[in-house]
């Protein structure tokens, strides 16, 4: 399935229920305070968050953008793939991108059912607010 509306939305629930973001009601207000897009048509599943009107409370202390969180997983059938998700602040603190790459983004990202239940890997910025 081509990136798109419907996959981000798959990947944005995948992110909220899996990843164990340390502060998971404030990147829902995140995702619920946006439009999804900007998706990414290299075989990565990357996309853009677009905030409205009614700002919800950042996630990062502002003015320091960039990545925030990275939680890693490894796929069922091959265990030597990786799907990596990184979550990223725009100078408000704000999320602003959602990256997700196989293995570097050398390889097509697969289905969400195709990756293990619980990350390998988790990492929180000391910027996030809790």
């Amino acid at each position: 399935m081509p990136n798109n509306l419907e996959k981000a939305e798959q990947w944005r629930d995948f992110v909220l229920s899996r990843c164990r973001y340390p502060a998971v009601d404030r990147l829902r207000a995140q995702f619920d305070s946006s439009t999804l897009s900007g998706f990414c048509q290299c075989g990565c599943n990357s996309f853009a968050l677009v905030h409205q009107t009614a700002l919800p409370p950042p996630l990062a202390i502002a003015g320091s953008y960039g990545m925030v969180f990275e939680a890693n997983f490894r796929l069922q059938n091959e265990k030597e793939k990786t799907v990596e998700i990184l979550l990223f602040t725009d100078p408000n603190g704000r999320l602003s991108y959602v990256e997700i790459d196989c293995l570097g983004n050398n390889f097509p990202v697969p289905e969400i059912t195709a990756i293990d239940e619980e990350p390998f890997y988790v990492q929180a910025s000391e910027r996030l607010i809790l």
